[in-house]
């Protein structure tokens, strides 16, 4: 149900998804860093999200990532120090490795013994939106991080230059960069577009199609999520698809009947 699944069925091309959930384009940078030179990608997918500009602050601190924003090099910041991996002699990892197992087996065997006791209890109903397609306020919501506090502007910097390198990377490897993003808000979207441009990379507006599908009334949108669901999935690879004219013409060929003369 997801948008590489989609568009591997769809173009028969060997397609690898690196996404990670809760990153920013500079942790996609990275990644993709990492990985270009075993993949040795054709095309490179990169859908753009509006929370990348806060998540950038959120990971890192600005003193990293100004460093990151000032370099020339291809400089790797260090995430906040809670973020990084603990030492297996810390006491924190010695009692959850240890003895917080036992604590939650002994927590799980209460609970269970009561549930016998009393009888199950009684499952609350869950309250789900009637619409899963975005609110008008979200689609109309303002994207001027430029314009705001430091941390956005830092993260509107971090941004554009993440991009820029991953633009990089796919010169190195003769790949071609496409951008699309989640389509919504109008604002986000245009920034993205524009951004993109003045990079002179491709952009699609696969996430745009995919919201007027779910005005429309087509289950795009996973309820109380606002992410795609696997139709709204398939919609954003075809659109990736017929946005991309030798992926088109591959799209057409798969569905011409070959006769082959022994």
């Amino acid at each position: 149900d997801t948008v590489p699944s989609r568009f591997a069925n769809q173009t028969s091309l060997r397609v690898v998804n690196l996404g990670q959930q809760g990153t920013c384009l500079l942790q996609m940078w990275m990644r993709l860093r990492e990985h270009a030179s075993k993949i040795k990608p054709r095309y490179v997918f990169v859908c753009v999200h509006p929370n990348d500009i806060t998540d950038a602050g959120f990971w890192y601190p600005e003193s990293e990532l100004n460093r990151f924003l000032q370099s020339e090099e291809d400089y790797l910041p260090l995430a906040l120090s809670r973020y990084h991996p603990e030492d297996s002699s810390s006491p924190r990892r010695w009692w959850n490795q240890h003895m917080a197992p036992h604590f939650r087996i002994g927590r799980l065997m209460r609970y269970m013994f009561r549930v016998i006791k009393k009888g199950p209890e009684k499952e609350k109903k869950i309250v789900k939106s009637s619409s899963a397609v975005p609110s008008q306020a979200h689609i109309d919501k303002p994207f001027t991080p430029w314009k705001k506090s430091k941390i956005d502007r830092l993260g509107w910097k971090v941004q554009v230059k993440a991009l820029r390198k991953i633009k990089q990377i796919c010169e190195e490897h003769r790949a071609t960069l496409i951008v699309h993003s989640l389509g919504y808000s109008r604002a986000f979207c245009e920034a993205s577009k524009k951004l993109a441009e003045e990079l002179g990379v491709s952009y699609v507006p696969a996430g745009e199609i995919a919201l007027r599908h779910g005005q429309k009334g087509e289950p795009v949108y996973l309820i109380n999520d606002g992410h795609w669901t696997g139709h709204g999935a398939g919609i954003v690879a075809r659109e990736l698809t017929e946005h991309v004219p030798p992926l088109r013409e591959r799209k057409k060929a798969r569905r011409c009947p070959r006769f082959w003369a022994y």
